[in-house]
């Protein structure tokens, strides 16, 4: 007798269908635990902002009973979730030590750590919640589950100034929620697009002679000048057309500095012969100087305080020149140990000069009285800028692989990682921020308050940085691809 064979139902073959997909789904997630992670902190964001958003419709609701003591927060100002570490009142900060900057239409707000989840209106929120009738509706203010400026993952608020308001925070998992308005609360949508973001940077290259070697910030003409060592000349480019001309500077123009006093530009000439060249910025006229046979000047520094220009000797016994920028009188001062590609800056708190010494120390001369201390600082170090933020002075250690800061006042020092071979470096005032370029072609920038660093790649063989406070750019020479390039920040 033959077995009949019986045939799947439709409901049988359904079951098995959803058996597979379930399977499918739960291997998918096995294989995607982070998934599942960005989903259940997503899900957090969502209960915490409907949480704000319930107690700040509360509170203007029962404030529109007294307008007077109405505060929702000041308008065009963007209130981070994030507490600012270097804030040392409930006042808060502006957030930059985060990394947040502001512009002309936008301020950024972070409270203290001791009060960012308070409730009394010195939280991250500023909204005095305890003055509503019957206490306030939440214990603490809810923040997001990473709550970090780097990991760009935090809440944001921001009020109009008529009651109106606005929370926002940015999910991680939007490709499995089906409604990304969940992320944002409040009752005009308008004031916090886009989500707001620490700076970022795009960057643009441009050619210049051969081997650029250092590079400077020109506010009379809001131009760049870039040291051309292997073609002795010097380029000038329009930080905003980018046009470019090139002149004569010496022999192996070596490092550039602008000064403001007479609108010019200095450069010295790392030959035996001792020369430097000052070049006018507009009519492009040039002078050479003599400070000494066998000197082989490197880099140079203006000095506001007493419109003189200081130039590093590569000579021995080691000493810096000091010239007057009009007389072009010339004063030579011995400092530290024999010198390699010794770095010079200006420090405008104390009015000194601060000389690097190859054998790892940095000499800091009173500009007047010419006084002498020396410090330590790491294994050759051949970089050094001033920070007018934190007072301080950044020395960039070549055979370290880190950077020195040193208070300009008490001395104190700390050294942190940057790169490989750092040597150019320069002080940023828009995001206040120390950018350090090394041999191998990174350029770090590291925040002069917590110390966080992000590290960009470009090309190999870098050398000077300078700031460009007419565009907030920063700009790199180059040396072994005959360009500059230009960091432009996206905010």
């Amino acid at each position: 007798m033959k077995n009949k064979q019986k045939g799947f139902s439709l409901v049988e073959v359904l079951v098995v269908v959803g058996i597979v997909a379930v399977l499918a789904i739960v291997a998918i997630y096995l294989l995607n635990p982070g998934q599942l992670l960005n989903q259940a902190r997503d899900g957090n964001r969502i209960e915490g902002l409907g949480v704000l958003d319930k107690a700040v419709s509360l509170y203007s609701s029962s404030a529109m009973d007294n307008p007077s003591t109405l505060f929702m927060g000041t308008s065009s100002v963007v209130y981070i979730s994030v507490p600012d570490p270097t804030a040392t009142t409930t006042a808060g900060t502006d957030c930059s030590g985060l990394g947040f900057v502001s512009t002309p239409s936008t301020t950024y707000h972070c409270a203290a750590s001791s009060t960012y989840l308070k409730v009394d209106g010195t939280g991250w929120i500023p909204i005095n919640f305890t003055s509503n009738p019957g206490g306030s509706p939440i214990a603490s203010l809810p923040v997001d589950p990473i709550n970090t400026a780097s990991s760009g993952e935090y809440y944001a608020y921001a009020a109009d100034g008529t009651g109106g308001y606005e929370l926002i925070a940015d999910p991680q998992a939007t490709k499995d929620i089906p409604n990304t308005a969940a992320f944002t609360k409040g009752t005009n949508l308008a004031l916090l697009s886009p989500f707001p973001n620490t700076v970022t940077f795009t960057t643009s290259t441009y050619a210049v002679g051969a081997f650029p070697m250092f590079v400077a910030f020109d506010s009379h003409t809001n131009t760049i000048w870039v040291t051309n060592f292997n073609a002795a000349a010097v380029t000038q480019i329009n930080d905003t057309t980018y046009a470019t001309s090139t002149y004569p500077a010496g022999t192996s123009p070596y490092g550039i500095a602008f000064d403001s006093h007479t609108n010019t530009i200095w450069v010295p000439n790392n030959t035996a012969a001792g020369t430097v060249t000052q070049i006018n910025d507009t009519t492009y006229a040039t002078s050479t100087y003599v400070i000494g046979a066998n000197k082989n000047p490197d880099t140079v520094a203006f000095d506001s305080n007493t419109n003189t220009i200081w130039v590093p000797n590569n000579s021995f016994p080691a000493s810096v020149t000091q010239i007057n920028d009009t007389t072009h009188a010339t004063s030579t001062y011995t400092v530290g140990a024999n010198p390699i590609s010794m770095a010079v800056a200006f420090d405008s708190h104390t009015n000194t000069i601060w000389v690097t010494n190859s054998t790892g120390t940095v000499t800091q001369i009173n500009d007047t009285t010419h006084a002498t201390s020396t410090y330590t600082v790491g294994a050759n170090p051949i970089g050094v800028a001033f920070d007018s933020h934190t007072n301080t002075i950044w020395v960039a250690n070549g055979s370290s692989n880190t950077v020195t800061q040193i208070n300009d006042t008490t001395y104190a020092t700390s050294t942190y990682p940057a790169g490989t071979n750092p040597n150019g470096i320069a002080f940023d005032s828009h995001t206040n921020s120390v950018w350090v370029a090394d041999y191998p072609g990174n350029v770090v920038q590291i925040n002069d308050t917590t110390h966080a660093e992000s590290t960009y790649t470009i090309g190999i063989n870098l050398y000077g940085v300078a700031f460009d406070s007419h565009t907030n750019t920063i700009w790199v020479a180059n040396g072994s691809s005959n360009t500059v390039t230009q960091f432009i920040p996206n905010q």
